[in-house]
């Protein structure tokens, strides 16, 4: 998708923003510029994402949140280093640092452009059924490299798409205890740093390619809640293994659902018998046999 324009990646509703807390507050407070009628005038010093200097520009407001957001993993990016010290080895660290800064540190968004914006990391094209429906966004290899016409560095993705899949828990914990979780392909291959070593990723299956996802899609009503059949029994919504790359099958090995949860259909067959006597007592047998437990 191409980039959007700034104005189509707000997420303001100019007719009654002027009216909220947020709209008594001067566009200059939070991101400087000058006062003025004019645009060439107004933007003079802008800045464009505040959010990026947290606690500069919204503490004063937001105190509690600029607090915890220091030590958010959208701010300290630790989860990548987590993934990548497990897939690489202590003498690769240098180039894959190297490569990290240039390449997957400003991945990430900051606070405003999710909750003001869309996000500048996909181009401003991540649309907010993204995160905040079923299904969301996975991605395959991503290959970096420095270019050789500009001398910056850059990057190219194998694929992205929308999905949604159910896979195995492998990160199951007191406080992940569950059996199934939501799944998403990870921008991830074993050649993804081939432009600054080889082998850079010599335990690559030590992790799945399909990773435990939490993605801010909540809905109340979804297609596979519908009914207990709108899941149980669905292969397409499991991550079965003819939906894995054959080159990640054994990374994945310990979240590819091998058996697909059986439909909770059941035949309910009722007879019932009843004796009346002139006293009223009622008695009766009622027999229910179902031809399919739930799992």
């Amino acid at each position: 998708m191409a980039p959007l324009e700034p104005w189509e990646k707000v997420l303001v509703d100019g007719a009654s923003y002027p009216s909220t807390v947020r709209g008594t507050i001067a566009s200059t407070d939070c991101h400087g510029g000058e006062q003025a009628a004019d645009k060439e005038t107004a933007h003079n010093g802008l800045l464009a994402n505040p959010s990026a200097d947290p606690e500069t520009y919204c503490g004063d407001c937001h105190p509690n949140t600029v607090t915890m957001a220091q030590n958010s993993l959208h701010s300290t990016l630790a989860g990548y280093w987590t993934v990548l010290d497990a897939r690489s080895a202590p003498e690769g660290h240098e180039q894959l640092a190297e490569a990290f800064g240039n390449h997957c540190a400003s991945c990430h968004a900051t606070c405003g452009e999710c909750h003001v914006s869309q996000p500048n990391g996909v181009g401003g094209g991540l649309s907010c059924q993204v995160c905040h429906s079923v299904a969301y966004t996975s991605c395959d290899g991503c290959h970096v490299a420095i270019s050789e016409t500009t001398g910056n560095p850059f990057y190219a993705t194998d694929g992205s798409y929308m999905t949604f899949l159910i896979g195995r828990n492998a990160r199951k914990s007191f406080d992940r205890p569950y059996d199934y979780v939501p799944v998403r392909h990870v921008p991830i291959s074993e050649t993804n740093f081939d432009y600054y070593g080889d082998n850079l990723l010599p335990n690559f299956n030590a992790l799945p390619t399909r990773a435990y996802a939490t993605p801010h899609n909540i809905q109340r009503q979804t297609p596979q809640n519908a009914s207990c059949d709108a899941c149980h029994g669905q292969e397409s919504l499991f991550l079965t293994v003819d939906k894995v790359y054959p080159e990640e099958l054994e990374a994945n090995l310990p979240v590819i659902v091998d058996e697909i949860p059986a439909p909770i259909t059941s035949t309910l067959p009722i007879t019932a018998t009843m004796s009346l006597t002139s006293t009223a007592p009622i008695t009766s047998t009622l027999n229910v046999t179902p031809t399919l437990t739930s799992p």
